[in-house]
């Protein structure tokens, strides 16, 4: 009889024990998504990973990736909500297949990573290996892979919700996001030791003391960084245009010049419009291109215009992204989008997808470098191009000394993505030391300086013209000349600790 009530008392203790797991990955997911627009409770992350940590150290296996699936997918879900109304716009789906569409998306590029992450928990503290450290660097190697992934996802690192502390954010210039992700990390390790066992470093006070001081010194280096002066040479006054695409009529040229016509009359030196503000190349022989030459032509400014291009070639005609350089009534430069984003400019899973025509080719290599405006040579980040680190990397190393972010925000349809992409661009100018200015659709056009400081910025929904005053910057950050060594460098660690695993790391029998 005893061994008989045994067995549900130890069914109904399983029940509790995953109803309690599952409770706290929501709860974790909560937090994790408080932490960026638009509530962006930015010191939540350092407590938004430790339900999820300890769900991980004592589930089984196959539980941690389970857990962990469900984290990233939740997350999707959580963060850009936008996604299946977006998809059913873009693509014109019901919205049926747009949800479908999107939990795929969310399983590819959330959940994935997040179970790998949480498996890598659970194999460390099978490994007796769990230490703080040993997590962190784990942790900065899975979101280096999760960015740099052939389908890359760079949102809501844990790194840029700490944009808003400014003193911190300075240490983008060293490891980009990826090394403030990974202090995040040890610290929620560190929390998460207080309630496992086995995630109790053998030393706990002292490693908490660790993640502290590593917290003070970035905080001082931070501090220095927000005293130097980055540029040089004069200030050049720059336009830059924002606009909604939604009930515009035709091509929007008319109302685009009637928009910028107020900042024309301060003489500026560069004017900036969105991505694909034009609905045809600026070569073509056609009205709207005429009459855009033309109003550029009676300026003393050099304008940088989005809209499409393309190459006829013997067997196909290739269509690009790109943007004009105008000069004195004539294109003088082009830059072509280097970087598509996957589903939206190209095809991802030609193999799978081969019916799927793609509308854009990647960019040609003749025109992805940075283009001579004015004084300033100019890299430009066309709308998604700015959520990549590698890609701004690859033009301050072409030499330019300012970042320019033409983007067409319209179709996320959510005022906090519209935040999120503006603070992306904010890190993007902290890791090269440079300007960066915004000309959006349906975003948020701005200015930000090298410090990450947006400078100037238009409201949410205006569509107006911005003024801004930028400079040029010939810095060179750490960040510049290593690029992504500290993530690498941790998913070296990680994996040798896991391999073969260090005295100073590794706890007894006794101690789990």
């Amino acid at each position: 009889m005893r061994a008989a009530s045994r067995v549900p008392a130890e069914r109904s203790a399983g029940s509790r024990r995953v109803a309690a797991d599952v409770l706290l990955v929501a709860a974790s997911v909560a937090l994790y998504t408080a932490a960026y627009p638009p509530l962006s409770w930015s010191v939540l992350a350092w407590i938004a990973l430790v339900p999820l940590l300890v769900v991980a150290a004592r589930a089984s296996a196959l539980g941690a990736l389970g857990y962990g699936l469900a984290w990233g997918v939740g997350l999707a879900f959580a963060t850009a909500g936008w996604m299946p109304g977006m998809i059913a716009r873009f693509f014109g789906v019901a919205a049926a297949a747009s949800w479908a569409a999107s939990l795929g998306l969310a399983v590819a590029l959330y959940g994935v990573w997040t179970a790998l992450f949480a498996g890598f928990v659970r194999l460390a503290v099978q490994r007796r290996v769990a230490h703080p450290a040993v997590l962190a660097a784990g942790f900065g190697a899975i979101e280096l892979a999760r960015a740099g992934a052939p389908v890359p996802n760079p949102w809501v690192q844990l790194g840029a919700s700490q944009i808003g502390w400014s003193a911190l954010a300075q240490s983008a210039d060293l490891a980009g996001p990826f090394g403030i992700s990974m202090l995040i990390a040890a610290a929620n390790a560190c929390a998460a030791g207080l309630f496992v066992p086995a995630l109790r470093p053998r030393r706990p006070l002292r490693c908490a003391a660790g993640v502290a001081l590593l917290l003070g010194a970035s905080l001082l280096y931070g501090a220095s960084r927000l005293g130097q002066d980055f540029t040089e040479g004069p200030e050049v006054s720059a336009a830059l245009l924002q606009d909604q695409d939604r009930g515009r009529a035709s091509d929007g040229i008319e109302q685009r010049l009637a928009l910028t016509a107020p900042a024309l009359a301060h003489d500026p030196r560069l004017v900036v419009w969105p991505e694909l503000a034009l609905r045809s190349s600026l070569r073509d022989d056609s009205a709207a291109s005429s009459r855009l030459l033309g109003a550029a032509g009676a300026t003393h400014a050099d304008w940088l215009v989005g809209g499409p291009d393309q190459q006829e070639w013997a067997t196909r005609i290739d269509r690009f992204n790109s943007v004009f350089l105008v000069r004195d009534g004539q294109v003088a430069g082009r830059y072509d989008k280097a970087r598509l984003m996957p589903f939206a400019e190209e095809n991802p899973l030609p193999r799978w997808l081969s019916s799927w025509r793609r509308p854009f080719a990647p960019g040609d290599p003749r025109y992805a470098y940075p283009l001579r405006a004015g004084d300033l040579r100019v890299g430009i980040l066309l709308c998604s191009e700015m959520m990549v680190s590698a890609r701004a990397r690859a033009l301050v190393a072409q030499g330019a000394e300012l970042l320019a972010n033409p983007a067409y925000d319209e179709w996320f349809g959510s005022p906090g993505a519209v935040q999120q992409q503006l603070e992306l661009a904010q890190l993007r100018a902290i890791e090269s030391r440079r300007f960066v200015v915004r000309a959006a659709t349906g975003g948020r056009s701005a200015a930000i300086d090298p410090h990450g400081r947006v400078v100037a910025a238009l409201p949410p929904g205006a569509s107006d013209v911005l003024l801004a005053h930028v400079r040029a910057s010939h810095a060179v950050s750490p960040y510049q000349r290593w690029g992504d060594a500290v993530p690498f460098a941790g998913g070296a660690f990680a994996a040798l600790a896991l391999a073969f695993p260090l005295a100073g790391l590794r706890r007894t029998a006794q101690e789990t």
